[in-house]
């Protein structure tokens, strides 16, 4: 949007490690025509450990490692990885395998 300003306003909570609690972006155009505004708020906050539910699998649904899912999805939307998305890919698997090891532990 070369032909306009953009304006942020942010506000952050410093004892949740400066989340983001509420955000305004303001465009203004050249003319000095309003260009939209857009605002982000957060509404509610539960403090603790989120439920494990979140993180069940859906019954009949199937886990399955990062790169795999982004080469499906490539693959879907009928596009190729770019290059480079292997190695991501690669390092996400191993985040993904070390996490799913640590569950596994007793």
């Amino acid at each position: 949007m070369k032909d306009s300003t953009i304006e942020r306003k942010s506000w952050v909570a410093p004892d949740l490690s400066c989340s983001l609690l509420r955000l305004e972006t303001r465009v203004t155009m050249l003319d000095r025509s309003n260009g939209g505004t857009n605002e982000m708020e957060v509404t509610h906050i539960a403090m603790g450990e989120p439920s494990p539910a979140y993180f069940t699998i859906p019954q009949g649904w199937t886990e399955e490692p990062p790169s795999q899912v982004k080469a499906e999805a490539a693959a879907l939307n009928g596009i190729a990885l770019r290059p480079g998305c292997e190695e991501s890919g690669a390092a996400m698997d191993r985040v993904y395998n070390s996490a799913r090891a640590r569950r596994s532990q007793p």
